[in-house]
């Protein structure tokens, strides 16, 4: 290894790739759920290579933060930022806050150990966050408590200098967790992973979006090609407002979302026409989330009976044509159920409630924060580690925000999405 691999932004880099791939192992082993359909397994299939299409959550979305760069990787869930201090290349501190102490103040032992020093992740965790997909430093002015010579308590302003980095191959999407048991990943759009896989998912798609991105790109799939595709939870949301809003009847929500269900399962028939795989994931059932609690239980009742409707379309006749062969349905509308009504198997202490208070852009100027009550996407897109209410981590809540998965759902549908791969006859 070079001296320049010994650089913290090189060392860190191998140590999240290495963890990536082991957690990739432990995704294949996972939950041990099959899906529908398929039978006894005749062959592993090994993919060269593998291409997402859908929505937000599918999505790896790159920032165009101007003078540092592009933020790539960046997820409508809790994103992953990484703190620490700046360090040297033999990563030993150099933060000296002694030498900054005004004539004749002495700190405490407590405080002269910076990385220990107890404020500071108090601090980081209330500040303007700026990072990118390595990593980029920014000083803070720290208030620090000492001791003059007259034993009198004062404070000074220390300049303190962290380095964040957004660990894209950390809090993985559930394809990000498919594409690493095989020994793939999103490279491009996120510069930590393996190579190998692409998504062309892109926000606030709709059915009529996807099927966009699957003909556009349908001609880059063969017979070693995995397609994983997730889509229908926007349609669902603009049906149930437009009928919680009185102008539509639920009737005739569930009747226009069963025919897009079926148009988005029949955009599937042209991908196999290519003899490329497909993992096919239902929608997760959203009457559990936050945005169909806030309506009570008709909200929730009536949030379900949408989603049954559009599954009920991509799954049912005149949809995609049944080949075992070359198409596995992977239960995501079931497993998300399963999570919520059975929060502690699975360790989760919230399936209620949004784990983000709030995001935090990373493409301004500024770093404008985001509250939880914009109507836009941003609130999800830019929920990180730092950005989470009292007691919430990434693993323990069900919901990152109103209506996107937290990690420790993506984690179990990739878990699960893997397992019915291997059980598919592929």
């Amino acid at each position: 290894m070079s001296s320049a691999d010994h650089t913290p932004t090189n060392l860190l880099r191998t140590r999240l790739r290495r963890s990536a791939t082991a957690l990739g192992a432990v995704a294949a082993i996972g939950l041990g759920l099959a899906g529908c359909g398929g039978g006894d397994q005749v062959s592993t299939f090994q993919p060269a290579r593998m291409v997402s299409f859908g929505d937000e959550a599918s999505t790896l979305q790159t920032l165009d933060l101007g003078a540092p760069g592009s933020l790539k990787g960046q997820k409508y869930t809790v994103n992953s930022v990484l703190v620490f201090p700046n360090y040297d290349d033999d990563l030993a501190t150099y933060i000296d806050l002694t030498a900054q102490v005004p004539t004749g103040g002495t700190l405490s032992s407590t405080q002269a150990a910076f990385v220990s020093y107890p404020d500071a992740a108090t601090y980081v965790a209330s500040s303007l966050l700026v990072y990118d997909s390595t990593q980029t430093e920014r000083t803070f002015n720290l208030p620090v408590a000492y001791t003059d010579s007259g034993n009198a308590a004062q404070t000074f302003q220390a300049n303190i200098r962290y380095q964040y980095l957004h660990a894209c191959v950390n809090n993985r999407l559930w394809i990000q967790l498919v594409a690493n048991a095989y020994g793939l990943g999103y490279q491009g759009q996120c510069p930590d992973d393996s190579a190998g896989a692409v998504s062309y998912a892109a926000a606030q798609a709709r059915v009529a979006d996807v099927v966009s991105q699957i003909d556009s790109h349908v001609g880059e799939l063969d017979n070693t090609t995995l397609v994983t595709v997730l889509a229908g939870q926007n349609d669902v949301l603009d049906l149930y407002d437009d009928v919680t809003a009185g102008d539509l009847s639920e009737d005739a929500a569930k009747t226009e979302l069963r025919t897009r269900g079926r148009t988005l399962g029949q955009a599937l028939n042209r991908i196999m026409d290519r003899g490329a795989r497909i993992l096919i994931m239902t929608v997760p059932d959203l009457s559990f989330s936050p945005y169909a609690r806030a309506g009570g239980s008709a909200g929730m009742a009536r949030m379900q009976a949408l989603v049954v409707a559009f599954n009920e379309g991509l799954l049912g006749t005149g949809s995609f044509n049944n080949n075992g062969n070359l198409i596995a349905r992977v239960k995501g509308y079931e497993q998300i159920q399963t999570m919520a009504e059975n929060a502690s198997s699975y360790s989760l202490v919230n399936v209620s409630d949004a784990a983000c208070e709030y995001g935090r852009r990373a493409d301004t100027a500024t770093y404008d924060r985001v509250e939880s009550s914009d109507t836009s996407l941003d609130y999800g897109l830019y929920c990180n580690t730092f950005t989470l209410r009292s007691g919430a981590t990434s693993t323990n809540y069900l919901w990152a925000t109103s209506v996107h998965l937290s990690p420790a759902a993506h984690a179990s549908l990739g878990n699960l999405a893997y397992t019915r791969a291997q059980d598919n006859p592929f």
